[in-house]
């Protein structure tokens, strides 16, 4: 990597030993310093001591190294001053402290007691001894504080300083991120979280850290049975107490029906009453049910929560309303998320995506880019294609070289691996299933071809395409998109999309998510081998996966089990004996 995060760079300057900073603003132009900010600085050495390093095994070494060469510099720099102190005679233009000397001999009497006051000639050179002798014995001291720094050439003090901002850097490095700056590039989708944060328990964050700052509380209800995981700032939060259990179901139900395209943009959901019911009170819905249903809705709209902290108190809602709508062919009702809930469920889904895509990358420059085109994803949903230009990248990134040519070339390169590893590369309609096949044609088709041409002149190869529910009808018309594959929801027969399209494009599915989120271990691995049988041999190739998401309540268990089976069928080379 020629280049560091400009984010961490900013952070960095924040922890330098103002000493080093006050050295650099004085010196800078009367030694001509070639960087002009602090900010460049840290760039320079940062990329001159470590070379793009960010994993604390490269950079361990890296470090070690610098620490030995300081401790035997320091060594040789105040041999070298006593020595030549003690043996140099005070007329040698060359003597160590010769400049303090000459100015001790012309002052005026009443300067040189000012300055000095009764000491004689060598009792001041003696001094400049003692002073050698602590910066030598204090395992702190910089280089730049060395009392015989001054004698050195410009280039001499300059990189003097680098060392001690890179001792110095490390230390904030070593402390702060555990010695791994990428550990930094994985901090940064926390600097977005709202404080305070609201997730149901089984909507957790997923970062391996937590900021310090945050503190996270698990609210229960009168059982002791954890309801909501709380992430607050240092502040009183005060949660209704009235909440329980079949509350939290229902926020969950209404989670995990989320479509985010579409939520990003609305922060609402719409679940038909069926799904509500069987998620919430595990049976079909009737009169009674849908009662029950409408009065829970009503509970979480009412719930209030208030934060406190330095002074201030806000008041929220998980929910600003939840509409019935009972006289449709299927009931169904809309909740719209308040602004709290919302923003953590966006924010999560940023960062579980963020993380997912930075695990596959190898290019670092495409890791620091990655947080920030994830954070356009999902705010920008509307927006199926951005533009973005050199500015942009350079707010995020600082980079070494000032070609602006040779920089878009590294750009173009790690953006390429984006597409190299389908990160962003995805295709997902959630209500397409609704039109004809004529009208698929007219009204899908050609938008998306658009977008596969855009990606393969990037040098995609194509892109997956998923589509929820019964898409049976349109299948045939999947192959004049351009894709490469398509994801196949459950509402789907999988040995029919292989008998249509199969010998044109990839299929992934379809093992049911109910299943999964309801199933035990034999349904389950029941489920998966009934998705091989029918499609392990399609000629384009097949993906065992779920037909679509995952619902976030499903217990780790399950999909511990749903994984064992898909190993286990897949195992190479792939045949029926597998899962017979």
């Amino acid at each position: 990597m020629e280049q560091y995060s400009r984010r961490f760079i900013e952070e960095l300057e924040k922890h330098i030993d103002p000493t080093i900073i006050e050295f650099f603003e004085k010196k800078r132009n009367l030694l001509k310093f070639p960087c002009n900010s602090m900010t460049e600085l840290i760039d320079e050495t940062l990329m001159n001591y470590l070379e793009g390093k960010t994993s604390r095994e490269d950079l361990i070494p890296v470090i070690n190294k610098i620490k030995k060469s300081r401790l035997q510099k320091r060594a040789r720099w105040y041999k070298s001053y006593i020595t030549d102190i003690e043996t140099m005679t005070l007329d040698d233009p060359k003597h160590p402290v010769a400049s303090v000397i000459n100015m001790a001999r012309s002052l005026p009497i009443d300067q040189y007691v000012n300055i000095f006051g009764d000491k004689e000639l060598d009792e001041i050179i003696e001094e400049y001894k003692e002073r050698a002798t602590v910066w030598k014995n204090d395992a702190n001291s910089l280089l730049i504080s060395f009392p015989g720094i001054a004698s050195f050439t410009n280039n001499s003090i300059y990189n003097s300083l680098k060392n001690d901002l890179m001792i110095n850097a490390w230390k904030y490095i070593e402390t702060d991120l555990a010695g791994n700056i990428d550990s930094y590039l994985r901090m940064f989708p926390e600097e977005l979280l709202e404080k305070p944060l609201f997730s149901p328990s089984s909507f957790t964050l997923m970062m391996e850290t937590a900021s310090n700052n945050l503190l996270k509380e698990i609210i229960t209800d009168d059982n002791g049975e954890e309801l909501l995981e709380v992430t607050v700032n240092n502040g009183k939060l005060t949660p209704p107490k009235s909440m329980d259990s079949n509350d939290l179901k229902l926020v969950n139900a209404f989670i995990s029906n989320i479509n985010m395209q579409e939520f990003s943009k609305e922060k609402s959901v719409v679940v038909d009453l069926n799904t509500l019911g069987k998620e919430v009170v595990d049976y079909h819905v009737g009169k009674n049910v849908l009662n029950k249903i409408s009065n829970s809705c009503r509970k979480l709209v009412e719930y209030n929560f208030s934060y406190e902290e330095e002074g201030s108190k806000m008041y929220f809602n998980l929910f600003d309303n939840i509409t019935i709508k009972e006289d449709a062919e299927r009931p169904y009702a809309i909740a719209q998320f308040g602004e709290i809930l919302s923003n953590a469920i966006i924010q999560k889904k940023l960062i579980s995506i963020t993380s997912a895509s930075y695990d596959i990358l190898t290019n670092n420059l495409s890791r620091i880019i990655c947080y920030a085109m994830k954070r356009e994803q999902i705010a920008n949903q509307e927006t199926k294609m951005n533009e973005y230009s050199y500015t942009y990248f350079q707010k995020i990134v600082r980079f070494k070289l000032k070609n602006k040519k040779k920089n878009m070339q590294l750009i173009q390169e790690s953006l390429q691996e984006f597409v190299e590893n389908q990160i962003g590369i995805g295709l997902a309609e959630p209500t397409a299933s609704l039109l004809s096949p004529k009208q698929f044609r007219e009204f899908v088709i050609p938008y998306y071809v658009k977008v596969m041409d855009k990606w393969k002149e990037w040098g995609s190869r194509g892109a997956g395409f998923h589509i929820c529910g019964d898409t049976t009808r349109l299948l045939e018309t999947f192959p004049e998109m351009g894709i490469r594959g398509v994801s196949i929801d459950r509402a789907v027969d999988i040995a029919v999309a292989k008998e249509l399209v199969g010998d044109k494009l990839s299929i992934m599915g379809n093992v049911s998510p109910v299943d999964i989120l309801q199933g035990t271990p034999e349904s389950i691995e029941q489920a998966v081998i009934e998705c091989f049988r029918k499609c392990w041999d399609n000629p384009c190739g097949f993906t065992i996966a779920p037909g679509c998401d995952i619902p976030v309540q499903t217990s780790l268990e399950n999909i511990d089990a749903y994984m064992r089976a898909a190993r286990k069928c897949a195992k190479y080379p792939v045949q029926p004996s597998n899962w017979e």
